[in-house]
């Protein structure tokens, strides 16, 4: 399915720097006031952070610039408070590295740039990161295209629930890209994303179901309730492999 193709790649490249980092809060009244869309008190108090050397600080007044809240939007100076929180070891800062160069954003386009800071936040666990890895790999921008690492790294991040990757890599078992084409599998992770009707994963749901038999469906809605457990989300996935081949 061409369309659903498409998607795989277009839905990451418009999905980052849109929210405030919250984890490892050291700044609750900024980040609460950011939360209320008091934009102007969140920059005062990040500022006054960042500039004792807060990482979280400032990894926020970072994307605050990025996204113009509070301030006027400038890249560059996103750039630059971003580099200041990586340089600490902030996961979210290096993450926000890796999509400026992704997107040109203060600094040239650079896919290699990009996927190596992606690299270091997927590392510590990043599933966006994990997920653009992914989509990189699979578009072969910075890297040479390669379908299985592009699975791989869609596995990673669906194993924590980040729906975009979750729905990357069903498009993938519906198309073989990377992994044995399987419907079964395919419609079971569509399922645990399609609570929105509107939603890709529900369309995704729509096309797949109307392809498969009836025994076909019940196995991927029992898969489905199988792959949401705690820690089983590869276990079952690689069990339903086997016996749906």
């Amino acid at each position: 399915m061409k369309h659903l193709k498409t998607k795989l790649i277009t839905l990451l490249l418009t999905s980052i720097l849109s929210t405030i980092n919250t984890a490892n809060a050291g700044n609750p009244e900024a980040l609460a006031a950011y939360k209320a869309g008091d934009y102007a008190t969140a920059y005062k108090e990040f500022s006054r952070q960042a500039k004792r050397g807060d990482a979280f600080a400032q990894a926020n007044l970072g994307l605050m610039y990025s996204n113009g809240q509070g301030v006027p939007q400038n890249y560059e100076l996103a750039m630059s408070w971003f580099d200041k929180a990586a340089e600490q070891g902030d996961v979210s800062a290096q993450y926000c590295i890796g999509v400026m160069y992704h997107k040109g954003q203060g600094v040239a386009q650079d896919f290699a740039q990009a996927i190596s800071w992606y690299n270091k936040a997927a590392e510590l666990g990043h599933a966006q990161a994990q997920t653009n890895i992914g989509t990189l790999y699979y578009t072969g921008q910075g890297v040479p295209k390669d379908e299985i690492k592009a699975a791989s790294w869609f596995a990673k991040a669906a194993e924590q629930k980040h729906e975009s990757a979750i729905y990357n890599l069903g498009v993938m078992y519906k198309e073989g890209h990377g992994v044995a084409q399987n419907a079964v599998v395919a419609l079971a992770l569509f399922e645990l994303i399609a609570t929105d009707p509107a939603s890709n994963g529900a369309k995704a749901k729509a096309v797949t179901i109307a392809r498969m038999s009836p025994k076909q469906v019940e196995s991927a809605t029992q898969l489905a309730a199988e792959i949401v457990k705690p820690g089983n989300f590869s276990k079952a996935i690689a069990l339903a492999l086997k016996e749906t081949k």
